[in-house]
């Protein structure tokens, strides 16, 4: 909503204290599920499904391209993300971040596989600064809160037990660009 220069208010829900279990949540998530948009009488869960009905609602600042070659591209994109980035992001997230179980050595193995994708996409980003074209796109908005949720896990306790530290970053120029590019989408409010 922030690309899009809606006014919204974001409420973030504690899911170790399980906020998104209240009865008042359920009425609108019945599964409890993160994220959910409540526009109006609309409501709409799940980021894929939230962005595309934003782009529908809301055409201004199209986030799945002008061309149908533009939106073919944010969703293929988009497909890759979920094939190849999500299945390494997801077990560091899960492990440092939700606590979930998981041994030193496949931690260790995930985060090697993380700095891959980090060099990746640094490369990727090094034609246009966007992952899906020439500028910012769903692609774009449905990988960097994963890429960003890991990067913050490698600073935690957590992490250091497992005897994790965040790589440098210094070998991602492109990537660190793109993050800074982002960052003012994720905190705003309006």
């Amino acid at each position: 909503m922030a690309v899009k220069d809606l006014p919204y208010h974001s409420r973030q829900l504690d899911v170790s204290k399980q906020e998104n279990r209240s009865p008042e949540f359920l009425a609108i998530s019945p599964s409890g599920t993160l994220p959910v948009l409540k526009d109006d009488a609309t409501v709409v869960r799940e980021s894929q499904a939230i962005m595309f009905y934003l782009d529908r609602a809301y055409p201004s600042v199209p986030l799945y391209g002008k061309t149908p070659v533009e939106a073919g591209r944010t969703m293929q994109e988009i497909c890759e993300q979920q094939s190849y980035a999500e299945p390494v992001l997801h077990p560091l997230i899960g492990a440092l971040i939700f606590n979930r179980q998981t041994t030193t050595g496949e931690i260790t193995q995930a985060s090697t596989r993380f700095e891959g994708l980090l060099g990746e996409m640094n490369g990727r980003l090094a034609a246009t600064g966007w992952l899906a074209g020439d500028s910012l796109s769903a692609a774009d908005l449905n990988l960097y809160p994963l890429v960003r949720a890991v990067i913050e896990a490698h600073s935690t306790e957590k992490a250091a037990g497992f005897g994790l530290r965040l790589p440098s970053l210094g070998p991602f120029p492109h990537v660190v660009a793109w993050m800074r590019r982002l960052e003012p989408f994720t905190s705003a409010e309006k």
